[in-house]
């Protein structure tokens, strides 16, 4: 009497083994590199779908490199991308065949232009070594470029000029990009990630952690939707530059982080002006200056926000009809006359509104108890607020 056969994982159809790896991909990663692991068959169903987001490989970038540039079947699979910096990183390439392939791949991807005005090359061939920040650079550059198909980055920049190797409009699916500064002072330079900025035309999301400038010259923004600077120092020029080119701002956050990382802070003066001229139609908005109030103090930046002829707005953010959610500390709102109901600063569309800690040494003129009072009858004032919130820490 024959047995019969034992269940068989293996026994499915190909297409459902392909929907339980993308199911376990989005819920328990690690589950599903272990299930590869258990045979060649499996590795080769999980293998690309595990490099839809690559996991792991912030501290291991080197080797994320010879893989996707030996496999680039599985770069085109790569949707998310994290590239942190690597602090114990030893230099990129570290031998003759990481060289090679270098070489190689610039070549095939007609980036050999963009390697030579990159780094130093003698006699056509690449230095053995070259400095961390270099290195770092070059190595993100590549791995961002490999991956044509990629749709959320987020990646650690160095000082120096950032992402030599992108092309013009070759991450047309990359819409979600957050990146950070390397170092624990100073900050970026947004005007220095224009070649992602060309490379990538549909970006919708952009978020900038330590951000300490942005130029003059408007930036390739003009598809961001939602925008957040986080632990940043900006002036108001770089703010006007920053908001004239995001023309479908719906979102914007910011949140100030003094001296520690750039030289002068925009005021709560503005900020509202220059948001009701570029951004009038601003749905979500958080401001929190608490931590760049004694900078505004002593700036010599005596930019205010005016454009030319532009109506002053209202007190507070009450201008900025279409807004839904607000989050600021009271600081922000120093302007407000005493004699106003505090349901003035504030739309009439609002839905949800919560109200930092006013900074001790900030000259905000709402102190808590009146918050508190406005707490308590704030939807008496705006028929569509849902949700008040006070924040007490700080």
């Amino acid at each position: 009497m024959v047995e019969p056969r034992k269940p068989s994982l293996l026994s499915l159809h190909l297409l459902v083994l392909e929907g339980i790896a993308e199911a376990l991909s989005s819920k328990v990663i690690a589950a599903l590199a272990n299930l590869a692991a258990t045979c060649r068959a499996l590795y080769g169903i999980a293998t690309p779908i595990l490099y839809h987001q690559p996991q792991g490989w912030s501290e291991r970038r080197l080797a994320l490199y010879r893989t996707l540039a030996k496999r680039p079947e599985l770069a085109r699979r790569v949707r998310v991308l994290r590239l942190d910096f690597d602090e114990g990183h030893s230099g990129f390439p570290e031998n003759e065949d990481d060289r090679a392939l270098l070489l190689d791949l610039a070549a095939r991807h007609g980036w050999s232009k963009a390697l030579q005005a990159a780094v130093t090359m003698e006699n056509g061939r690449l230095p053995a070594r070259w400095e961390d920040d270099d290195a770092h650079d070059l190595l993100t550059s590549l791995l961002i470029a490999m991956c044509p198909n990629v749709e959320k980055l987020s990646a650690g920049l160095g000082y120096i000029a950032f992402f030599a190797l992108l092309q013009p409009a070759t991450l047309p699916r990359l819409k979600d990009v957050y990146v950070t500064h390397i170092d624990t002072e100073m900050g970026s330079y947004l005007y220095s990630l224009n070649r992602l900025y060309l490379a990538a035309p549909n970006i919708e999301v952009f978020t900038s952690a330590m951000a300490a400038g942005v130029g003059d010259t408007d930036l390739p923004l003009g598809n961001v939707r939602d925008l957040r600077l986080d632990w940043s120092c900006i002036s108001t020029g770089c703010l006007r530059t920053l908001l004239r080119s995001c023309p479908q701002l719906e979102s914007f956050a910011y949140d100030a982080n003094g001296p520690t990382v750039g030289e002068e802070q925009f005021n709560a003066g503005s900020v509202r002006k220059l948001l009701l001229r570029y951004a009038p139609r601003l749905k979500h908005l958080h401001v929190d200056l608490r931590e760049g109030y004694e900078m505004i103090e002593w700036a010599e930046d005596e930019d205010n926000g005016d454009d030319g002829n532009d109506p002053q707005p209202s007190p507070g953010f009450s201008s900025l009809s279409c807004l839904e959610t607000l989050t600021v500390d009271p600081g922000v709102l120093n302007d407000w006359d005493i004699q106003q109901p505090v349901a003035a600063l504030f739309p009439q569309s609002l839905r949800s509104l919560t109200l930092l800690r006013a900074y001790p040494k900030s000259s905000a003129k709402l102190n808590d108890d009146q918050l508190k009072a406005f707490a308590s009858t704030a939807r008496d004032f705006l028929p569509n607020l849902q949700h008040i919130n006070f924040v007490q820490e700080y």
